[in-house]
């Protein structure tokens, strides 16, 4: 049998053809992300909504069949924090209706605290860590919004200190706090709060995320939503780029944020094309 002799190709000829593949195979990557990186759409953002939070989970079927506006981009937050920064949502619209009057001395805060019917659009959880956001999908101005940034982030220190008082009180066994549950057949479930963080007031609360129909159950629910606030972080979450100017405001008040904020379809993408890139030698 004859032996064909085949010249091995040369240096060139084999530099050329790994350029046209690393080529191709960018200019794939290209048309990937261009394709991905379009924002989602109302549409999109309702689909994939239903797609990712179950129907039972707390708050989500308020926003979603809310006339408000403002609720697509608590939804597209909500996915963005769950897709893309690993937080698992907890619900939406934590609602905080405050019935009665009271001024809490916050010793962690510039001023005393007026406890105001209060709601956060989002809440997350990431291991031990809760996170309380209030988003806003529009221009902003500090000075609009300073009064209600305090007034959440006010909230949610005299949960804190609700909760720790209440724990304080079991691990003790000396009882400082009271939680009575009042139920009505067309309201809400409302709590009287009364020791030493309400100064002995009777203080009444409802929250929409308990709806219980007995007391027993009700005051489980009340205390696991306390138990968010006591491990929770109140957030800013903005869908525009936040200027230079309101960042210092934010910072001089510290306040917590992220901004710009945009769910993107490349979101679900982008960790795929990352490990393709790493397991092909370019």
């Amino acid at each position: 049998m004859r032996t064909v002799y085949q010249e091995p190709p040369n240096r060139l000829q084999v530099a050329v053809k790994k350029s046209k593949g690393r080529t191709i195979f960018c200019f794939t990557l290209f048309l990937l992300y261009a394709f991905f990186t379009q924002a989602i759409s109302k549409r999109g953002i309702e689909e994939l909504s239903k797609q990712t939070f179950r129907k039972d989970l707390p708050g989500f079927q308020h926003t979603f069949e809310s006339s408000n506006i403002g609720k697509w981009f608590e939804l597209e937050t909500a996915l963005y924090l769950q897709r893309c920064l690993y937080e698992h949502v907890l619900g939406f619209s934590l609602e905080i209706r405050v019935c009665s009057s009271f001024t809490f001395p916050c010793s962690n805060a510039d001023d005393d605290v007026d406890l105001r019917t209060t709601e956060y659009d989002v809440v997350t959880k990431r291991g031990d860590q809760c996170f309380l956001y209030e988003a806003k999908s529009g221009k902003v101005r500090f000075r609009d919004c300073k009064f209600q940034f305090e007034k959440e982030r006010g909230m949610l220190l005299f949960f804190k200190e609700v909760y720790r008082e209440l724990v304080k009180s079991v691990e003790t066994q000396v009882q400082s706090i009271t939680m009575d549950v009042k139920l009505s057949k067309r309201k809400l479930p409302k709590i009287i709060i009364n020791g030493n963080v309400t100064d002995h007031n009777n203080i009444s609360l409802m929250c929409t995320w308990v709806t219980a129909k007995t007391e027993e159950e009700c005051l489980a629910q009340w205390i696991n939503v306390l138990k968010i606030f006591s491990q929770g972080i109140f957030f800013l979450a903005f869908k525009k780029k936040v200027s230079s100017n309101f960042k210092e405001h934010l910072k001089r008040n510290n306040f917590l944020y992220i901004d710009n904020v945009s769910y993107q379809s490349k979101n679900d993408m982008y960790v795929s094309i990352v490990n393709l890139m790493q397991d092909i030698s370019i």
